[in-house]
């Protein structure tokens, strides 16, 4: 992560923070619904929104990393594609497959 955002935290900079916000995407039936049965760029929105909310969170006990995600841009849009890409995954691996039973 460190060389895609460009930074240099450690693991107890940055890992609390994505296991945090992961442990709530995950724990989000909303999320999930709204992922499921709105486009993708309506889906991405909320999940953005998620994020941004549960990103203050951490301002107190992660502000090098919270700062470094809010004022540089791309940094901050990297960090979400690659939470989005784990989350999808994650929801991926819960469900069944669809489709006819063989």
């Amino acid at each position: 992560m460190n060389e895609t955002l460009g930074t240099n935290f450690g693991e107890e900079d940055a890992l609390p923070v994505v296991r945090g916000i992961m442990e709530e995407l995950v724990a989000n039936t909303e999320l999930e619904k709204s992922l499921e049965v709105n486009p993708p760029d309506a889906a991405r929105l909320a999940f953005n929104q998620f994020v941004d909310q549960h990103l203050q969170d951490y301002i107190r006990t992660n502000m090098n990393f919270y700062k470094k995600l809010v004022e540089d841009e791309r940094a901050g849009n990297q960090f979400k594609n690659r939470l989005f890409s784990v989350y999808r995954q994650s929801l991926d691996q819960r469900q069944p497959p669809s489709g006819p039973s063989a």
